[in-house]
């Protein structure tokens, strides 16, 4: 019995048809009477790991990358109407941009699906209601105005798409907060399959309730939602009427008991309806069900390959196609802007005419490098890179993209070490001097002569100050006797006491400009007598085991300059 109704669903399938000359619909038989379910089909995939201020996940990219080729290769999806933003794609602005294309370009018979892996946050309003976010990898939880994506601006967004029917699936933390107030039509619907086809749908499905956590780690090395998700498509375990299409609500019946036995009941998917859904359902048709017109196929296939690097990222017209080789649909007679992206390698870009033949475009990518002109004061020093010697100063030689660490050795002079970057092509020019290494030899010659400098500065100073006292003991001296002379020739008493006075005062300041006088003579030669013996201070240098390992040179100096005379 069970065998007679697949038979028979089979048969059912086979016989749907389109009417429209452009679009996916389903193969043509003698009963034809149902239009075809879509004209176009568009994507945006989102998947962030890489959070520049929010948790780094592990792995939402993966999810986005094989949900997106489960759309192409099992779902009819072209990979040039799917827009995919991983990590640092991912941004505001970026995302936005996507839903403005989506807005500008799916037509009211069309389907569109979107697809994020990433952060989602749940806050309190002061009213005591929840708004939910979803967390652009440029995103903060502190500036969710500015930097995140909300609920409401996603269901604003879904009213804006022309799109007949609109598909959210969300494997983020914020549960039913996106969905409006209102119920899907029921699959037991006698005409469910020409009602879900013929209105309009905006749904979504969550990954978990607004108060759980979803898990980023499952089966598969995917997501626990997005494994069971991927299973439930790629092996169409989701088609649970056995009627060959699946629809958004089949996609929740077979993915949310999973996830939540899987996640020991701590993570319950939600699905619900959004803002302007009329009873319409989103159909997932595997692709032996779709056919595209004759007259649809005024397109040829565009082939890239990057062979050598199956991680670089392709652009054709600004649009991310995909990595290491693709094979999309172009329309004919038309130039291309193919552009291909891999860290460390110059960016290729080309201009493709597409005729009405074939394109298979092979890519090679040149590396990045950098020209090192290292030159050094003296020359002839050994210079390595990253451990392996490549010549002698003055020295040029070609850097791969990178860090790289640089070394310079020379006899007798200190080692020098540099960490260059090299980000882009040109020159990168150092020039560098070499310090003398220090040897007990050359801090006591150093020592030395400073010292001797010291001596010879002390006993200038000292005679000269001595010579300053004598001179103004002489000119007290002859201002004594003028005192004097005044003394023995006054006749008035009051005279005779004041000039005596004064002489007595200034022959008291004489005498003690003579003392400081021969004071700073006898220190000057004792400055001038002082041996300043290299020899010693070699043995006190060595003696005390100062070398270039363990005092630097200015402390050096400061430290042997405090060496007693």
């Amino acid at each position: 019995m069970r065998s007679i109704k697949i038979f028979s669903l089979a048969l059912f399938l086979i016989s749907i048809c389109f009417s429209q000359e452009r679009g996916i619909g389903l193969r043509e038989s003698e009963k034809a009477n149902f239009q075809s379910f879509y004209k176009n089909s568009w994507a945006v995939v989102i998947g962030i790991n890489d959070y520049i201020r929010a948790p780094k996940l592990k792995y939402a990219v993966r999810d986005a990358e094989e949900f997106t080729e489960v759309l192409v290769n099992y779902y009819g999806f072209k990979r040039e109407n799917i827009v995919k933003l991983i990590d640092r794609e991912a941004t505001k602005e970026n995302i936005m941009k996507a839903f403005d294309k989506l807005r500008s370009k799916a037509g009211k018979e069309d389907r569109v699906l979107v697809f994020f892996a990433g952060h989602g946050i749940t806050v309190p309003l002061p009213d005591g209601r929840e708004k939910g976010y979803i967390l652009p990898v440029d995103g903060s939880q502190d500036e969710l105005i500015t930097s995140a994506i909300s609920t409401d601006q996603l269901n604003e967004i879904s009213q804006l798409i022309k799109a007949k029917h609109l598909f959210f699936i969300m494997d983020a933390c914020y549960g039913g907060l996106i969905f409006a107030r209102a119920q899907p039509i029921s699959p037991s619907a006698l005409d469910y399959l020409e009602v879900i086809s013929t209105r309009r749908a905006r749904k979504a499905l969550t990954a978990g309730g607004r108060d759980q956590t979803v898990l980023d780690t499952g089966p598969g090395g995917h997501s626990v939602f997005t494994y069971y998700l991927i299973d439930g498509l790629k092996n169409r375990t989701a088609d649970l009427n056995g009627d060959g299409i699946i629809t958004s609500g089949e996609l929740n019946e077979y993915v949310a008991p999973r996830v939540t036995a899987e996640s020991n009941r701590s993570q319950t998917p939600e699905y619900g309806i959004l803002a302007g859904d009329m009873g319409g359902d989103f159909v997932f048709i595997p692709g032996e069900f779709i056919v595209v017109p004759k007259e649809a196929r005024n397109s040829v296939d565009f082939v890239v390959k990057v062979e050598e690097f199956p991680d670089a990222r392709i652009y054709i017209d600004g649009d991310f196609v995909g990595s290491g080789s693709i094979k999309i649909e172009v329309p004919v007679r038309k130039t291309r802007t193919v552009m291909v992206e891999k860290e460390g390698y110059k960016k290729y870009k080309a201009d493709v005419f597409v005729s009405d033949k074939p394109v298979e475009l092979n890519v090679k990518l040149e590396p990045i490098k950098g020209i090192l002109k290292l030159n050094t004061k003296p020359e002839g020093a050994q210079v390595s890179i990253d451990g392996s010697i490549v010549g002698v100063s003055p020295l040029t030689t070609e850097l791969s993209y990178g860090e790289h660490k640089i070394k310079i050795d020379m006899p007798g002079y200190n080692t020098e070490e540099m960490t260059i970057k090299v980000l882009s092509d040109g020159e990168i020019v150092k020039n560098v001097s070499l310090k003398m290494k220090e040897t007990p030899e050359r801090i006591a010659m150093r020592i030395y002569k400073r010292k001797l400098l010291t001596k010879h500065a002390l006993t200038f100073a000292n005679y000269v100050a001595s010579a300053g006292a004598g001179v103004y003991a002489f000119l007290l001296n002859r201002e004594a006797d003028d005192y004097y002379e005044k003394y023995t020739k006054s006749k008035l008493l009051s005279e005779i006491n004041y000039y005596k006075d004064r002489y007595n005062k200034t022959i008291n300041k004489r005498n003690i400009a003579i003392g400081v006088s021969a004071g700073f003579a006898i220190v000057g030669t004792y400055f001038l007598l002082k041996s300043v013996n290299l020899e010693e201070i070699l043995k006190e240098v060595k003696s005390k085991e100062v070398s270039m390992f363990i005092v630097p040179d200015e402390k050096k100096l400061q430290f042997y300059l405090s060496l007693r005379f």
